[in-house]
């Protein structure tokens, strides 16, 4: 598999001492081992995480002549996440192969933290002092994103990594960027987030509804946004349909 580099963290590899050479034959023996499309590589003591990204349609293959890929797009937004001062793994390049035709993303292995899924389900069995200055936390990084009008359209609990008290987005092809979060998208996230914590919380055996409702007033709060009666009714639709979603999880493992 020939690989050729498209886009590189220049900054990013000269702070690690390394060359482009020594990233290219490392990632060509961990793919043609592997037939998935992720996997993890060491290069000199550093983890890297790669991502394949296959043109599959014809739609594919066009983005890719324009520069605007998948793989592309994902780098450019993690380098414009950063400089907004927004966290994300650090995009190092994107390589391209003629055969098969795909775009490789790049970027540094997160060494330590976890998901968001894994900590809200420890958070969700603290005290009720903890798991409120958790989900307040939570709110105000999501009303930080829409306030700087950062839209990540596939926003969930495996998508956003935690590290200490700070929060990486995952994913990042996924982001858009507006002058305004329209209102429409601000709740699509919420929504999404309160339909994970709904599953969280009947994995530890509690109710989901009271911290669906902390954790959206900790967003409306910060956003300074206001919510009808109806968006209260989806809110709870979504948290029942995550409880129920866990509930099937556990039905099908039995």
């Amino acid at each position: 598999m020939k690989l050729l580099f498209f886009r590189v963290n220049k900054t990013y590899l000269q702070q690690q001492g390394l060359e482009t050479e020594d990233l290219s034959a490392a990632f060509r023996q961990v793919l043609a081992k592997s037939e998935k499309t992720i996997a993890c590589a060491e290069v000199k003591g550093k983890g890297f995480f790669l991502k394949l990204h296959f043109y599959r349609h014809w739609q594919d293959r066009l983005l890719a002549r324009l520069g605007q890929s998948k793989a592309e797009r994902a780098f450019a937004n993690s380098l414009r996440l950063e400089k907004l001062g927004f966290l994300c793994a650090e995009p190092v390049a994107v390589l391209k192969t003629a055969f098969p035709r795909a775009a490789l993303l790049i970027t540094e292995q997160l060494s330590r933290g976890d998901l968001l899924e894994t900590w809200l389900t420890e958070l969700l069995q603290k005290d009720p002092e903890a798991i409120s200055a958790g989900l307040k936390r939570l709110g105000k990084f999501l009303a930080e994103l829409h306030q700087a009008g950062i839209y990540h359209s596939d926003l969930h609990d495996k998508n956003i990594w935690r590290i200490d008290d700070a929060f990486y987005l995952l994913d990042t092809e996924a982001i858009r960027f507006h002058a305004r979060v329209n209102r429409r998208r601000r709740l699509k996230n919420v929504l999404r987030l309160v339909r994970n914590l709904g599953s969280r919380a009947a994995q530890v055996g509690k109710e989901g509804d009271p911290f669906a409702l902390q954790f959206v007033e900790s967003y409306l709060g910060a956003a300074g946004l206001q919510l009808c009666e109806g968006d209260f009714a989806r809110i709870k639709a979504q948290t029942h349909r995550g409880k129920e979603r866990w509930q099937k999880i556990c039905r099908d493992c039995a």
